[in-house]
């Protein structure tokens, strides 16, 4: 089977077949020299890892227009790659989970846009 499908499938089953159901990454300035950079969708899979799909991938695969305002949440690129960074989250009992998958962003970043 193809990759580029096969990390598909993987990231329309980790956000419940909907890109809406994603967070919008916006990335104004592109650090790896992309001019067109279009954003990454990003979801985590059941273990909490983060899957990361570029939007123009995204598009081209399966046609769909993604409109970031759709999408679950939207943030620039410099807030996620804070968010990714900060050693200040500490596990509640109320968030457990979420802090689990966001201390998993900072540790496992499987970047699907190549």
């Amino acid at each position: 089977m193809n990759s580029q499908i096969t990390e598909l499938y993987a990231f329309l089953r980790s956000c419940r077949g909907s890109w809406r159901e994603a967070i919008y990454i916006e990335c104004r300035c592109c650090p790896y020299g992309n001019p067109a950079c279009s954003g990454y969708l990003l979801t985590a899979d059941r273990d909490g890892a983060p899957l990361l799909f570029s939007v123009s991938r995204f598009s081209q695969l399966t046609g769909d227009r993604v409109q970031k305002e759709e999408c679950a949440a939207v943030f620039s690129r410099q807030v996620f790659e804070q968010s990714r960074q900060s050693q200040a989250m500490q596990p509640s009992a109320a968030g457990e989970i979420v802090n689990t998958q966001v201390m998993r962003i900072k540790a496992v970043f499987k970047p699907y846009w190549r």
